[in-house]
């Protein structure tokens, strides 16, 4: 999450196309996958509001980006995008591994 608020001039130049955008959706897909292990229960509302959550700090950090507190960094809606389907990636690998681990303890 912390490199998100390192300035661009000292970012690698990568020939990947949208490398930035793969960052971002990787980054908020572990976050969001980590962040369920705190919620006590396997809830659909949990799962939203963890996606809402992605979403929240990724507007937050563009925001900040955006700011000019950060050198050679500007604010991105595609960001904040991938962001958002990177936190809902994270709960569907959640709820997909919680559901292989149920069924593997129950057997």
């Amino acid at each position: 999450m912390l490199a998100c608020f390192i300035p661009g001039s000292a970012l690698p130049e990568v020939n990947i196309p949208l490398a930035d955008k793969w960052v971002h959706f990787i980054i908020f897909a572990g976050f969001a996958y980590l962040w369920y292990f705190t919620f006590s229960r396997v809830t659909v509302v949990n799962g939203v509001l963890l996606v809402l959550l992605s979403a929240g700090v990724g507007y937050l950090v563009e925001c900040i980006q955006g700011s000019g507190w950060v050198v050679n960094r500007s604010y991105e809606i595609n960001d904040v995008v991938a962001d958002t389907v990177g936190g809902m990636l994270g709960v569907l690998c959640f709820h997909i591994s919680n559901r292989i681990f149920k069924q593997r303890s129950i057997s």
